[in-house]
């Protein structure tokens, strides 16, 4: 069994301006899964940098806050409770639009590492 706490996990800061905890890696936890798991936050009125992830696709799920979700050309507003499919290679980022913290977890497709996120 593994059981991880959210406090106990150090931030990292990630390539795209969130400040995220990675909480499960398939590579790093040693899993028989073929995802990772990560908690991200964005101060209020912040934006994550465009990005894309080239190696899978990525699932946003919204746990508090509210932002604009931008995916190449779409953007839509989205709140506590949603979940965001984003593709793999598709150019995004995410406002913060709200006067809280946006928090979010990101799971990733293959495991997430800084080879597989580029700046746009």
């Amino acid at each position: 069994m593994i059981v991880k706490s959210l406090n106990r996990i150090k931030s990292i800061n990630a390539l795209d301006g969130t400040v995220v905890k990675e909480i499960l890696h398939p590579d790093k936890d040693a899993l028989e899964m073929n995802f990772s798991l990560a908690h991200a936050v964005l101060a209020p009125q912040e934006k994550s940098l465009k990005h894309r992830i080239t190696t899978g696709a990525e699932i946003y799920v919204i746990i508090k806050g509210y932002g604009l979700m931008h995916i190449n050309d779409d953007e839509q507003i989205v709140k506590p409770g949603d979940t965001i499919y984003i593709p793999a290679g598709a150019v995004q980022f995410i406002e913060n639009t709200g006067e809280e913290t946006l928090e979010f977890y990101c799971m990733v497709d293959g495991g997430w590492s800084q080879d597989c996120e580029e700046l746009c």
